[in-house]
């Protein structure tokens, strides 16, 4: 299930309810999200830039909101439940950095842009136990 847009976020309890046989993975989605916040408010006010909208408020509800639906869902040890993909290939260092707090705050995969990322990217699970 990714959640990609306000009324996925909204009722993400129900869709893991109604696909609780099938569902495998949840994730959020940033661009998706915001491209659809955009899509929606682009007539009642300017978006804020990208930057500013991934430091904001809402996103970090949005990303800990699918977290948290995820462990009380029970997904845990059948599914695997995701925090955003790192969209800026050419700071891998700056991932290293930042992305850990994926896995520190319930997430036990992501999503990230390379192979290189992947592997850089693995090293975070290997230093935090996202089950404590």
């Amino acid at each position: 299930i990714m959640d990609g847009e306000r009324r996925t976020t909204v009722h993400l309890m129900e869709c893991i309810r109604a696909a609780k046989s099938r569902v495998f993975f949840i994730n959020t989605g940033f661009l998706d999200r915001t491209g659809d916040d955009i899509h929606t408010s682009m007539l009642w006010a300017p978006a804020a830039p990208k930057g500013e909208i991934k430091g904001s408020k809402w996103i970090k509800s949005y990303e800990d909101w699918n977290v948290d639906c995820g462990l009380a869902a029970g997904l845990p040890g059948h599914a695997q439940i995701g925090k955003g993909m790192w969209a800026i290939p050419d700071e891998m260092g700056r991932m290293l950095v930042e992305k850990i707090g994926h896995p520190k705050a319930g997430a036990n995969t992501a999503w990230v842009p390379s192979p290189t990322a992947e592997v850089l990217h693995s090293i975070h699970y290997h230093r935090v136990n996202v089950a404590s």
